[in-house]
Order: C-alpha cells, then sequence, then structure tokens
C-alpha cells in the first residue's frame, strides 16, 4: 500500500497543514517518524530549512532518509 493513501478505504490522502485527511471516509491522519534500528519514535530536529531526527534510546542523529515514516488515525 501507497503511504499515501488511506488505511480503512485506500483513496488517496490530501495534506493540509500537518495532516493527511481522506474525502473519501474523513479519516485525519498524522505522520510520524520511527528509528529504523529500535523502532521507537524519533524527535523531529528543525534548523535552517534542514530537518533531522533523534533518538532517545540509541542517541544517535537520523537523517531524514533513513528513519521510518508512519501514518497515525488522529483520535
Amino acid at each position: 500500500m501507497n503511504t499515501n493513501q488511506c488505511k480503512n478505504c485506500g483513496k488517496e490522502l490530501e495534506k493540509i497543514g500537518n495532516e493527511y485527511i481522506c474525502k473519501n471516509c474523513n479519516k485525519r491522519y498524522t505522520r510520524k517518524a520511527y528509528c529504523p534500528k529500535d523502532g521507537i519514535e524519533l524527535e523531529k530536529l528543525a534548523a535552517c530549512g534542514s530537518i533531522s531526527y533523534w533518538c532517545t534510546k540509541c542517541n544517535e542523529l537520523k537523517s531524514r532518509k533513513d528513519v521510518i515514516y508512519k501514518l497515525e488515525e488522529v483520535k
């Protein structure tokens, strides 16, 4: 499944602000980053137009290309 598809109905999601919204079934999602090594949610670091992530478990800086992104439904 494409990462920009609704988990409920499979339709393409529309990005509005920091959320991804399904116009078909009205589900809302946020995209979260996880450490590929530990699987825990990462802290986002943004400075001077650059985005990186910090893993508090392995104490390492992660490139945005290396992290695992998951869409999670907003409750």
